[in-house]
């Protein structure tokens, strides 16, 4: 048992040093090559950290779908009556700022476990890591920031149930279903307080807090040199490269594509259900267009120029987003017409129900 114990451990290694090897040389010497067989741990990493992610992401809106379905219940049992008129209103705000601030704290820890996933890759270039870096971290963040959003234009009330056999959550509380006018109000009012949000937190307050708050964490790191050190630099004046080193490290352009692209999925994909989403987006891009030239001018250091042909994969997203944008948008109002349409149900006095169609 011990020498089988080394062998796995020294094979660990070997796998270890050889993608170590091939992440730190940049060029293929010829020697050693990595073959299918070393890669195919990393790609089962991939694949079973991204459907993990993807799990997590869905028992967040469960979870959020739970909460709404008790607290209604709550308030429904309550005797004021001014909470019983505000029950839909209320659940609906609160749940919409719980499932904000889960997309904020996911897309943080997806966006450094999507880094760390391409790494195990090992891909040949740079401007393959940066496709494969750039497919994750949009996969995860699309299915982050647009799951609410999907549940209740398209899946909430679906499965409510009919009179005399409804759904019920662990056994008491009744599966939520829409207004008697359709979701789409209740879906204007989770896409206006998630876009809204994301965009003046993420990607406002973020973009100008973060660097600040990573450059006082260095200023306080280099507060522990000696003091000779440090009356050797009060000696000398200040030089430009020295005030350049203590900016923050520039570390490419995925992030501000990748915001682009998610304001571009809130403006196309659901504008039917909330019309003023141009207009949200025009007054942040006015608003971050400066905040990012304070940010790349005084916060961060000077990028390397890189030429590039075109914008690469990132045309391919947005042609993509285009064309799904059209079905989406389309099955919104097919199904807000036909829940004005829809067969309802009333209860006549012998317990029968009977069937009314509604017309126009």
């Amino acid at each position: 048992p011990v020498q089988r114990e080394e062998d796995v451990a020294a094979g660990k290694d070997r796998w270890r040093q050889r993608l170590l090897s091939a992440m730190n040389t940049g060029t293929s010497t010829g020697v050693e090559k990595l073959t299918w067989r070393d890669r195919l741990p990393g790609y089962l990493i991939n694949i079973s950290s991204i459907l993990f992610m993807f799990g997590l992401t869905f028992s967040a809106v469960f979870g959020v779908i739970v909460y709404r379905i008790v607290v209604s219940a709550l308030m429904a049992m309550s005797p004021d009556p001014e909470i019983k008129s505000n029950v839909r209103v209320t659940v609906t705000a609160t749940a919409v700022i719980i499932n904000l601030v889960v997309i904020l704290i996911l897309d943080e820890i997806y966006g450094a476990v999507a880094v760390w996933l391409t790494e195990l890759e090992i891909p040949r270039t740079e401007s393959s890591f940066e496709q494969h870096l750039i497919l994750k971290v949009f996969l995860l963040k699309f299915m982050n920031a647009y799951a609410p959003i999907f549940y209740v234009a398209f899946f909430k009330g679906r499965f409510a149930g009919r009179p005399g056999d409804y759904v019920y959550v662990f056994n008491d509380y009744r599966m939520e279903e829409c207004a008697p006018g359709g979701c789409l109000i209740e879906l204007c009012i989770q896409l206006s307080i998630i876009m809204v949000g994301k965009q003046l937190i993420q990607n406002n307050v973020f973009e100008i807090g973060i660097p600040k708050l990573k450059k006082l964490i260095r200023a306080w790191k280099d507060k522990g040199i000696s003091l000779e050190e440090r009356e050797e630099q009060r000696a000398r004046p200040p030089q430009q490269w020295n005030l350049d080193y203590t900016l923050v490290p520039f570390e490419g352009l995925t992030p501000e594509y990748m915001e682009m692209i998610i304001q571009f999925g809130f403006v196309s994909l659901f504008v039917a259900s909330f019309p003023l989403a141009p207009l949200f987006a025009l007054l942040n891009n006015v608003i971050e267009i400066r905040l990012d030239a304070k940010k790349f001018v005084t916060e961060l250091r000077r990028p390397d120029a890189v030429q590039a042909k075109d914008i690469g994969i990132w045309y391919n997203i947005l042609s993509g987003m285009g064309k799904f944008s059209v079905i989406i948008n389309v099955s919104v109002n097919i199904g807000a017409h036909t829940r004005i349409l829809r067969t309802r149900c009333v209860f006549l006095h012998t317990g029968a129900i009977k069937e009314i169609f509604t017309h126009f």
